[in-house]
């Protein structure tokens, strides 16, 4: 049974996972990662954070979430926030059966990923991927530091640790409250979500494997 808030959370279990009703609202993310043999999640609805804040465009920089589910699943009839594109997967066998509007999210579960897409290290990158932007300049891509730290589970000091793994890779730097990605790796960014047609982590993993090894070496 999974009653906390399911955010920044990584769950991987051969068994069974529950999802009972969570009030006001069983809300889905933002990262969010489940693989099981058996996924229930109970209620009528569900919905997915997407941060959207009336009257401006929902935050396209909202972590993933993604459910690999080997043997039975029970999902809710109703989706009543759906997530952004790109931001949800939900990887099952082809012989499952998916009824709306959860069909629309289908990928096949493959039995071994090149990359595993449940490791922090990665979840980390994909986000670094997502917020980092040039923010009307012409300079180096950039986010705010409390902003990336805040939209994943690498927090804290894992968080410091994993950001100095950045810089002594060549890959970041940080200046005050931003942090920027080297112009040097520009021609190796990939997109942090899975949107056809753009290059995903996988595409340039002899890049960025070695890089996700070293930060999975400072996390605790």
């Amino acid at each position: 049974m999974l009653f906390g808030p399911l955010e920044g959370l990584t769950v991987q279990t051969s068994g069974r996972v529950v999802v009972p009703v969570h009030r006001p609202s069983t809300v889905l993310g933002p990262d969010l990662f489940i693989r099981c043999l058996d996924l229930v999640v109970d209620g009528a609805s569900v919905e997915f954070a997407n941060r959207a804040v009336p009257g401006q465009a929902a935050d396209p920089s909202v972590g993933m979430v993604i459910f690999e589910v080997e043997g039975h699943l029970v999902l809710p009839p109703q989706i009543a926030r759906r997530p952004l594109p790109g931001d949800f997967e939900l990887r099952v066998p082809p012989a499952t059966t998916l009824a709306y509007p959860w069909h629309e999210y289908r990928q096949t579960l493959e039995e071994a990923a090149s990359v595993d897409t449940s490791d922090r290290a990665v979840r980390f990158l994909n986000m670094l991927m997502n917020l980092t932007r040039t923010h009307g300049h012409s300079g180096e891509r950039g986010s705010f530091v409390k902003k990336l730290e805040g939209r994943q589970s690498v927090k804290g000091s894992e968080f410091t640790r994993a950001a100095a793994v950045l810089e002594a890779s060549g890959v970041a730097r940080v200046d005050g409250d931003m942090i920027y990605i080297r112009a040097d790796f520009e021609r190796h960014r990939f997109s942090g979500k899975t949107l056809p047609g753009q290059r995903v982590i996988g595409d340039v993993w002899d890049v960025w494997g070695p890089i996700a090894e070293a930060i999975s070496n400072v996390l605790d």
